[in-house]
């Protein structure tokens, strides 16, 4: 009974990610009910279930703040429970917490928050962190991924680097001691080498991936199912990044026919290439494999008049009179390289978008619009939204965050025309007057 909980509660976070919130919620609910019968409130399985839930609670309000009393009711429960029967320093404790803090970003006016939350959770991992290094040591992963979240609690500060610092050491260490025991490609080592190389920047990270991939393919062919993992991986960081959409695509085609006559169709390896190419395709087809333009910052921030609110929406495949009648908070449009950009006062909301959009793109930008300042791209029904105060995506944003490399919101001044030059990475063009803004 439990394993099938299990094993729904993973296919409900699935949907979740695949943007279909209904769907998880709906999974998650029964989930809760038939383990609440079964076992009682308490059981680990009901709890990380609640715990899903009130994230897919938090997806369907699209993080509103005026939808997100039942998210942040459920989340604060499942805290409290975790705390009580797992003890205030267990991971899946604090794990909640920390959920409920992200939350706290969206809560209404008038929320009662849990006081001194952030130093709970600080506090929490600190101890996980030294208790793991006094039983299991200072290099082992289960140790850095305890060191992953305390990092997490100190935001971008210098406290925050030198966690991040010891964990990209300690993963250093763990791949050269393992290839030294164990040999370059045992699978404990690959584990290792794969781990270190996600703790340093991107342009390293691909070459030490590469000589993952090619040692393998070296000492035990490329037709070995470990080999085509690594492979596999490749693509997946390719995509993931949007580093090399061309490149992912082309290894895919590669090696897709060797890992079906090798692995079989429906094994996960076999199957995670298939949907990375298309994938891949779909983002070449977003405008992903072109280079964006690198004064484009410089150049809105130079447009924008001072303190100049907005909201801006492009859209490629109506006519400006269509995209009027659909997107009813836009008060103007005008077409520029075959896009309709179109400008008014309000924050569109998802309907809108969803109106807008009928498997076209769409990409919206918005500064003090109705009190909102965020970030979106939408096609079909997917929408993904980024929080430009916050910094904070809301939902999974796979296809969003590429688009915003190099553009970190950090600087107050800077954002207002980081949000417009996230437009013309996605449009590829450059606007020389923005029309109908607000000041």
């Amino acid at each position: 009974m439990r394993e099938e909980l299990r094993a729904r509660i993973k296919l409900a976070i699935g949907h979740r990610d695949n943007s279909e919130t209904s769907a998880a919620v709906a999974e998650l609910e029964e989930v809760v009910a038939r383990g609440t019968a079964e076992f009682g409130p308490d059981d680990p399985v009901v709890l990380e279930a609640g715990h899903q839930l009130a994230l897919s609670y938090a997806n369907a309000a699209d993080f509103t703040a005026q939808r997100m009393g039942p998210a942040l009711t459920l989340m604060e429960q499942v805290a409290g429970a975790r705390e009580r029967v797992l003890g205030p320093a267990h991971p899946d404790t604090l794990a909640t917490w920390g959920s409920l803090g992200a939350l706290y970003m969206w809560a209404p006016a008038g929320h009662e928050f849990v006081e001194g939350l952030a130093e709970r959770v600080r506090d929490g991992w600190e101890q996980v962190v030294a208790q793991r290094i006094a039983t299991i040591g200072a290099d082992e992963p289960e140790t850095q991924f305890a060191r992953m979240q305390l990092s997490r609690c100190y935001g971008d500060g210098p406290e925050a680097e030198r966690i991040c610092g010891e964990i990209s050491a300690s993963f250093g260490r763990l791949a050269a001691d393992r290839t030294r025991r164990l040999g370059p490609v045992h699978p404990d080592t690959a584990d290792a080498r794969a781990r270190y190389a996600d703790t340093v920047p991107k342009e390293q990270r691909m070459t030490l991936l590469r000589e993952l991939v090619l040692d393998h393919e070296l000492l035990l062919g490329p037709r070995d199912p470990q080999t085509l993992h690594w492979q596999r991986n490749i693509v997946l960081e390719y995509v993931g990044g949007a580093h090399d959409v061309p490149g992912a695509i082309a290894l895919a085609e590669r090696v897709l026919g060797t890992a079906h006559d090798v692995l079989g169709e429906e094994h996960e390896d076999y199957r995670s290439l298939v949907s990375s190419l298309r994938y891949a395709e779909d983002l070449l087809d977003l405008g992903y494999g072109r280079s964006f333009r690198q004064d484009a910052v410089d150049h809105y921030a130079g447009l924008l008049p001072e303190n100049a609110d907005f909201c801006l929406t492009a859209v490629r495949g109506l006519t400006a009179a269509e995209a009027l009648r659909r997107f009813e908070v836009a008060s103007v449009a005008e077409e520029v390289d075959g896009w309709i950009f179109l400008a008014g006062p309000a924050w569109p909301s998802p309907e809108a978008l969803t109106r807008l959009t009928e498997n076209k793109l769409v990409a919206s930008a918005c500064w003090n619009a109705a009190g909102e300042s965020a970030i979106s791209l939408a096609r079909g029904t997917r929408l993904e939204t980024f929080d430009l105060v916050t910094r904070v995506g809301r939902g999974r944003n796979t296809r969003l965050m590429p688009y915003l490399e190099d553009l970190d919101f950090t600087d107050p001044d800077r954002r207002r025309a980081e949000a417009l030059a996230f437009v013309e990475r996605v449009s590829d063009v450059r606007l020389t007057r923005l029309p109908g803004w607000t000041s």
